[in-house]
């Protein structure tokens, strides 16, 4: 696929490869500092990421370092994701670390 877009574009399209691993982090970050304030999936199960202050919506430079420091947690190894065990509210150290927290944007119907 690469190649057939290096070639139909006469090489004019392969700097932008190196944009590509732009991707994850600006997914990540433009949905946690949107309106939304999950990504996709975390909306499908129901949860939305809120400042531990105030439960506000994550300002974009919470987002945007919450999602470097779960890049670089991924990156170091996934052992630092098991801090979540041993904190109360289940939070990991990039949750900790840019002030968010992860809740439930509404109760299932039995807890009601």
């Amino acid at each position: 696929m690469l190649l057939a877009a290096g070639l139909l574009s006469f090489g004019l399209t392969l700097p932008l490869l190196g944009l590509l691993p732009l991707v994850p982090f600006l997914y990540h970050t433009l949905f946690l500092a949107s309106s939304l304030s999950a990504t996709p999936g975390q909306r499908a199960l129901g949860l939305i990421v809120r400042r531990n202050a105030d439960l506000c919506r994550p300002l974009s430079l919470q987002a945007a370092c919450a999602t470097l420091l779960f890049y670089l947690t991924l990156a170091v190894g996934f052992l630092l994701l098991a801090i979540a065990f041993l904190t109360v509210r289940r939070r990991t150290l990039h949750d900790l670390l840019s002030g968010l927290v992860v809740v439930r944007s509404t109760l299932p119907a039995a807890d009601r």
